[in-house]
């Protein structure tokens, strides 16, 4: 990865494979944020799940304790149901970018009109899908010249916006 050094003065680098290897790349000091932030991330998303679970298990009594047939079942009935279908949404969203998705909306969509493409846990068949739709796995390639193919192409002999210019020569691309 090609190294390059910022105005203040912290060396970054040019994103040309997977976070892992960025992040391993980086000095202890900015790993230590980074997981200092996820770690509050985690908090959170651990603490959304305890309070979905409880709210699940709030309308499941209540389910078990209204009449059988009524207007009020059919309501927490629907109401589990979206609760659980919100659960399964966030869940594969959240192992989307482990799984290399590079389009989490569209494979849930997908998946969400596949049963064939979740294992018997309920969990997403992540290599099901990617066989169905390897275009929701492909990293993006980029030419590394920003501009390319507009009139702002500066090997191209395009004329740069001043502002461009002035960013691009603040951080020594230019």
């Amino acid at each position: 990865m090609a190294e390059q050094e910022t105005t203040g003065g912290m060396p970054e680098t040019t994103p040309n494979g997977t976070f892992e290897e960025w992040f391993d790349s980086q000095p202890e000091n900015v790993k230590t944020l980074i997981s200092d932030h996820e770690k509050g991330l985690k908090s959170a998303l651990e603490s959304e799940r305890g309070n979905t679970k409880a709210l699940s298990k709030q309308i499941a009594d209540l389910q078990g304790a209204a009449e059988k047939g009524s207007e009020l079942e059919r309501q927490l009935t629907t109401l589990q149901a979206k609760l659980t279908e919100s659960e399964r949404h966030a869940s594969f969203i959240d192992g989307a970018a482990s799984a290399g998705c590079t389009n989490p909306k569209a494979a849930y969509k997908l998946a969400k009109a596949d049963e064939d493409l979740w294992k018997r846990d309920g969990s997403p068949d992540w290599a099901a899908i990617k066989e169905t739709a390897p275009e929701f796995f492909r990293k993006a390639q980029s030419s590394g010249n920003p501009g390319s193919g507009t009139n702002t192409d500066p090997s191209a002999g395009g004329k740069m916006h001043p502002m461009d210019e002035l960013m691009r020569r603040s951080i020594g691309v230019l």
